[in-house]
């Protein structure tokens, strides 16, 4: 008789198994911009493979995406500095060949076509042996694709593991490598799943020994000892050797957060297993709001910077976002969290919770000790401070009650922002909005437009544990 976890499991891969319609379709659209492009390239003689890659290529897609990647793979000794003929090709085809099309940014140019609501992401990269330093960041993909691909003609059935596992990431909001999420890669989803032989294998370790900074796994055995791999890899919250370049660390994106949110989640999944942690939530879960005290939620609203590439804007703010923290505290006004929310259209948002908005116009500043060599420079610096009382001597220091320069968040952070700007947020400053929220009331009247941003960082509860745990 199957248990509760196996029926839950088997009901998950019904939802993560793409139907024979869609991968017809999808490999039709797929086929179709590889054959036009080997046709357009062969005519001007322009030497390169063209293949399909990632999920699609591997088979472990999900069938919500609709991401598909088209490799351009040339020979080493083609120069880098054409790569730019190359995407103002891919832009000409694209033009003639009535396909919508967007120029993209990562290490290096890409182009992205449109095809019936398909994002094909046609990207140049270098061939290169397993192992051998990569000339440009897309040049490892090929290689992962043929790993993937080799373990999996071993054991074909885990591709519905691998989904399984996406699926489980995606829903927890953990999935994918950009800054902008932290989390994991499709790569590295495959690799743990690859690695442990089963989708409810990996989340029982994960639940019952999982620590950050203290996961590695080197599926390939590249290395002898675990010193080695810590000492190359210091201070990464999870170590995955990358099985086609062991100077990579897989899982370089996730962060600690990231990490820790899916072994609570596993945690959960053993205790109450449910097709929960497979379906999307239709809205956000939003319990009695008269009941929740509101400690004053800063909002800085910035315009998107249009011409800047998003893993650039996203580093950006969340950068920003620990320099707020830092001042925040330094000047007392106790942050308890900090986001960053975008649109990548029009607008950053950058949240931020504080114990208190407002300060007393006074602060108890203590100085050094009586016997200590800087006490005279205390002294001489505010016993001619009329704006505030004292020096005077408290136990065995000198003390000073003065005024606080800044004792409103608003005035603080306007004051602050602009030393503390990251270099593109720098010119976006001026034309920055402030404002404290008080109350629910001023989330519904201000904020209409992202009022579930607001009320997932106002509430800080996770569906997936509300929901099944029933907390109130």
């Amino acid at each position: 008789m199957k248990n509760s976890i196996e029926i839950i499991l088997e009901e998950a891969k019904k939802l993560v198994r793409p139907s024979d319609e869609e991968r017809v379709r999808r490999l039709s659209i797929a086929n179709r911009i590889v054959k036009l492009l080997e046709e357009e390239f062969s005519r001007d003689s322009i030497n390169c493979e063209i293949s399909i890659q990632g999920s699609l290529a591997k088979d472990t897609w999900l069938p919500e995406g609709k991401d598909i990647d088209i490799f351009l793979i040339f020979p080493k000794d083609f120069p880098k500095e054409r790569f730019e003929d190359i995407i103002k090709k891919l832009i000409i085809v694209a033009q003639k060949s009535g396909i919508r099309w967007i120029l993209k940014y990562a290490q290096h140019p890409y182009v992205q076509y449109i095809v019936d609501k398909y994002e094909i992401d046609i990207v140049p990269c270098y061939r290169i042996e397993p192992g051998e330093k990569p000339l440009t960041a897309a040049d490892r993909t090929p290689l992962h694709t043929n790993y993937v691909l080799s373990k999996l003609s071993e054991n074909p059935d885990l591709r519905d593991d691998i989904r399984l596992f996406k699926r489980f990431l995606k829903v927890l909001g953990i999935y994918g490598a950009e800054i902008k999420v932290e989390g994991f890669s499709g790569y590295l989803a495959e690799l743990l799943i690859l690695n442990y032989g089963s989708f409810i294998n990996l989340i029982k370790d994960v639940a019952e020994r999982w620590k950050p900074k203290h996961i590695i796994i080197d599926v390939e055995k590249h290395y002898s000892d675990v010193k080695t791999i810590k000492k190359l890899f210091k201070d990464s919250p999870i170590i995955v050797i990358d099985p086609v370049d062991p100077t990579r660390n897989a899982a370089a994106a996730v962060s600690v957060e990231s990490l820790s949110k899916l072994i609570l989640a596993s945690k959960l999944f053993l205790h109450k297993p449910d097709i929960l942690f497979f379906k999307y939530p239709e809205k956000y879960y939003v319990d009695s709001l008269e009941k929740r005290f509101f400690p004053p939620i800063v909002v800085i609203e910035f315009p998107y910077p249009k011409k800047l590439v998003p893993e650039t804007v996203w580093g950006e703010a969340k950068r920003l976002c620990r320099s707020i923290w830092n001042v925040l505290e330094r000047y007392e006004y106790k942050p308890y969290d900090v986001s960053v929310w975008s649109d990548e259209e029009n607008r950053i948002v950058i949240l931020i919770m504080v114990e208190r908005d407002e300060l007393t116009p006074y602060e108890f500043h203590k100085g050094p000790p009586v016997y200590s060599n800087d006490v005279l420079k205390f002294l001489s610096k505010y016993v001619n401070d009329e704006e505030c009382l004292g020096p005077y001597i408290m136990d065995s220091r000198v003390v000073v009650i003065k005024r606080r320069k800044y004792y409103n968040v608003e005035v603080l952070l306007k004051a602050q922002l602009p030393l503390i700007a990251p270099k593109h947020f720098k010119k976006l400053v001026n034309n920055c909005k402030i404002v404290v929220l008080k109350s629910v009331d001023d989330i519904y009247r201000l904020y209409s437009d992202i009022r579930d941003v607001l009320l997932r960082f106002l509430l800080k509860r996770e569906f997936w544990y509300v929901n099944l745990l029933k907390i109130s």
